[in-house]
């Protein structure tokens, strides 16, 4: 099985960003289904749905749904939802800053992952048990886990890269990392959806300073425009990001 994880020097302080309108939309249809659901699974899916749908609007509903998801899918034989509640739970005390509790899922999520053989979630769970090691600055634990996969990729544009991976691709004309991808994704002849082309912005808006240092090009301001075209919403992402 090949595992592969990238670790982009990039890291954006939101995983996700999207307008609150959307995440209300899909809360108030979970919440419909939900009276009408009776199988356990289906109602652990539910609530993890919801715990998912939270994270970026009301961390402690997250929470709490995420709870009432854990409690009912650990009665539970099958072990892929709990897993994916561990995921969910991980990623939502990330975003609150509590590091210690997200560490304890994530790991938690990849002890079952090996269980069950699920490379690609084992990917994941390394990945992110990794960030977190970074985010409170332990870079030699995060490197420890950064190096269990059993392939390596390092995207960036900073001229100081060490080509530290196995397959390293550094562009450093490139404002951003998100540039990078964005390229990479057009020579895959992949299609840029309004969330991919939210989070490249991002990228793009955080390392130009908002578009003021000499890193913004002509370049960077065509990919901005496309991306804007792709469903990237300029206000709403400088709102998320700044204020």
């Amino acid at each position: 099985q090949f595992i592969c994880r990238v670790f982009v020097l990039l890291i954006l302080p939101v995983s996700c960003l999207s307008e609150v309108g959307t995440y209300s939309n899909s809360i108030d249809s979970l919440k419909r289904v939900r009276v009408s659901i009776k199988s356990d699974s289906e109602k652990v899916r539910i609530l993890n749905s919801l715990c998912w749908e939270y994270r970026l609007v009301d961390l402690d509903s997250a929470i709490k749904y995420g709870r009432q998801a854990l409690l009912l899918s650990e009665k539970m034989p099958n072990k892929l939802g709990v897993l994916a509640v561990y995921n969910n739970l991980g990623l939502v005390y990330r975003r609150q800053g509590n590091y210690p509790l997200a560490l304890e899922y994530h790991f938690k999520t990849l002890k079952i992952s090996n269980e069950i053989g699920d490379s690609l979630n084992i990917a994941n769970a390394y990945n992110r048990i990794g960030l977190l090691y970074a985010n409170q600055g332990s870079n030699d634990l995060a490197l420890n886990y950064f190096n269990h996969a059993k392939s390596t990729l390092n995207i960036d544009h900073h001229v100081s890269n060490e080509a530290f991976a196995d397959t390293n691709i550094v562009l450093t004309e490139a404002s951003a990392s998100g540039q990078v991808i964005a390229y990479l994704l057009d020579g895959a002849k992949m299609a840029i959806t309004p969330e991919i082309a939210t989070c490249i912005y991002a990228t793009i808006l955080t390392d130009t300073g908002g578009f003021k240092y000499s890193n913004t090009t002509q370049a960077v301001f065509e990919l901005a425009a496309r991306l804007v075209q792709a469903g990237a919403n300029p206000e709403m992402i400088y709102k998320n990001m700044y204020e």
